[in-house]
C-alpha cells in the first residue's frame, strides 16, 4: 500500500499489486462500486513517481469524473467514477501500509509497501467557494 484512506465501506487506495499501479475507490460496501485503475506493466525496479489524478464533472457534492494513473509523467491507465462519496470517510488515511478495512479482496491485511516512499503529495486545485446555504 502506498497510500490509503477509508476501506471497505468507502475509501480510496494507490498501492502497488503483482508490482503494478493500482487506484482502488469505493462509494460503498457493495462489490459493484468499486473502482479499478491498473498500470498496464510492472514498475522496473527503482525509484518511481505514481501519479493519480481525478478531474471532476462540475462543481457539488458526489460528482463524478474521470481518472488518469501515470508512472514517471507518462500515462499508465485511466477509468472513470460515476460519482464520489459527498462525505467523510470513516477510516483514518495511512501511508505505506492499511491499517483499517481493505477497500477490496485484492490484499489481505497487514498489506504494507516493503520499499520507500520518499513524498507523497495532494494537489488539490484551484479551491472553490461553496454557496452559502441557507440555515
Amino acid at each position: 500500500m502506498l497510500v490509503t484512506q477509508g476501506g471497505r465501506f468507502s475509501g480510496w487506495a494507490l498501492a502497488v499489486l503483482g508490482g503494478r499501479p493500482v487506484f482502488f475507490y469505493r462509494d460503498n460496501d457493495r462489490d459493484t462500486a468499486l473502482v479499478r485503475v491498473a498500470g498496464a506493466s510492472s514498475l522496473a525496479p527503482g525509484r518511481h513517481k505514481v501519479a493519480i489524478s481525478f478531474t471532476v464533472d462540475g462543481p457539488g457534492f458526489g460528482k463524478g469524473g474521470a481518472l488518469a494513473l501515470s508512472v514517471d509523467g507518462t500515462p499508465a491507465g485511466s477509468g472513470r467514477m460515476e460519482h464520489t462519496v459527498p462525505f467523510e470517510f470513516s477510516e483514518e488515511a495511512t501511508i505505506g501500509h492499511d491499517a483499517g478495512t481493505p477497500l477490496t479482496g485484492d490484499y489481505r491485511l497487514p498489506f504494507a509497501f516493503n520499499g520507500t516512499i520518499d513524498n507523497v503529495s495532494f494537489d488539490l486545485g484551484p479551491v472553490q467557494p461553496m454557496a452559502a446555504r441557507p440555515h
